[in-house]
């Protein structure tokens, strides 16, 4: 099991949950709760994959201060393009916060339960 089979199944579960969460959006509330759901689980998912990204580039090879570094550098990034999308969603769907929240907290949860399980063997 390397980091990127880590990643990949982060990610695939990542969009599962997101797929699930539009879905129910969509027939609990509507289109409008369907897409902010959607921004939701880009604001999760896309500064997740960018410090992911930052780190796989690293290689097996890395030194360690090489991967602190990378993983310092990747987790400002992902906080400051997490404020920046989440201003940005919250701009075209502020009435629909909920359906926002709620799938950016059950995406989010996909990694904090699966991260645990998932690198046992790394």
């Amino acid at each position: 099991m390397t980091l990127r089979w880590l990643v990949s199944r982060i990610a695939l579960g990542q969009i599962a949950v997101s797929l699930i969460c539009v879905l129910l959006w969509l027939g609990l509330a509507g289109a409008d709760a369907a897409q902010a759901a959607l921004a939701g689980a880009g604001v999760a998912i896309a500064p997740w994959l960018v410090m992911a990204a930052g780190l796989l580039t690293r290689g097996p090879g890395a030194t360690p201060g090489s991967m602190l570094s990378a993983f310092y550098l990747g987790g400002a990034l992902k906080f400051f393009l997490t404020a920046v999308l989440f201003a940005v969603a919250l701009a075209f769907y502020r009435d629909q916060f909920t359906p926002l929240i709620g799938t950016f907290i059950a995406v989010l949860a996909v990694h904090w339960f699966a991260l645990p399980i998932l690198s046992r063997g790394l």
